[in-house]
């Protein structure tokens, strides 16, 4: 292995890569030791008190792992960059903005390289306290950034499209309900089919009970309104509904 930052902080975020498990693990474990019901609870206390011997037994090992790696940047520092998911980069893990629990990605990548160009790679990404000429409104060009302006990219354009598709189908062409007063109710549609299907309901209905003028009304008042939605003629609508209707009940025309 060379001795360069790069290669000597890749190992190292390899071997501390367990290293937040262990942590947290103490951490966890000792919140629940101050818990009443815990200090009840000889066998549990005992349990949580392996956890966290276990867990400083797995730090102590990667520490002496990471030693001879840790030795050589102490001898010699050089830049180190850590990003929160979704968040800023980092100078360090003791930077005043993050709290003891906030996740953090080592970018052992980047290590070794001057803060000027990794700011100026990060933009709008680099935080201020760390860096604070970094600048507000350049967008980052990191990878992952970029990644995950894509993806939002992708998931807007297939809102947009999902959005496009549905306000095709809907009886208004702004999505909005249409309202129409119906055998003395209001009826509530949404949707082009759903017309529609009221209108052949409508028509089944003077099959099994003869026409109506309220239903007849009812119709004529769907067709105008899927002729404005539709451009098609209403009685080019009502027509051939009427014909499906007719051979869905065996009824003979012309």
């Amino acid at each position: 292995m060379n001795n360069t930052p790069r290669d000597i902080d890749t190992k190292l975020a390899e071997i501390y890569e367990p290293y937040s498990g262990a942590i947290a693990a103490i951490e966890r474990s000792n919140r629940q030791l101050d818990m009443d019901y815990v200090k009840r609870n000889p066998t549990r206390r005992v349990e949580l008190e392996k956890t966290i011997t276990d867990a400083k037994a797995v730090i102590a090992i990667l520490d002496k792992k990471a030693e001879p790696l840790e030795a050589i940047y102490r001898a010699k520092p050089w830049t180190r960059f850590f990003l929160v998911p979704g968040g800023h980069l980092h100078r360090s893990r003791k930077c005043s903005t993050l709290r003891w629990n906030t996740v953090l990605y080592w970018l052992p990548e980047y290590s070794g390289k001057t803060e000027a160009d990794i700011v100026a790679l990060a933009g709008e990404k680099a935080c201020t306290v760390c860096y604070p000429s970094a600048p507000v409104d350049r967008p980052s060009q990191l990878p992952i950034h970029k990644k995950e302006r894509a993806e939002k990219a992708a998931e807007e354009q297939a809102k947009a499209e999902a959005r496009a598709a549905k306000l095709v189908k809907a009886i208004n062409a702004d999505g909005s309900e249409w309202k129409m007063r119906e055998h003395g109710m209001w009826e509530n549609f949404k949707t082009i089919r759903a017309v529609e299907l009221t209108i052949m309901r409508e028509m089944d209905n003077q099959v099994y009970y003869g026409a109506k003028a309220e239903g007849t009304a009812a119709i004529q008042a769907m067709a105008a309104k899927l002729q404005e939605r539709t451009g098609k003629p209403a009685q080019e609508i009502i027509d051939g509904f009427q014909a499906k209707v007719n051979k869905k009940h065996g009824i003979k025309t012309g």
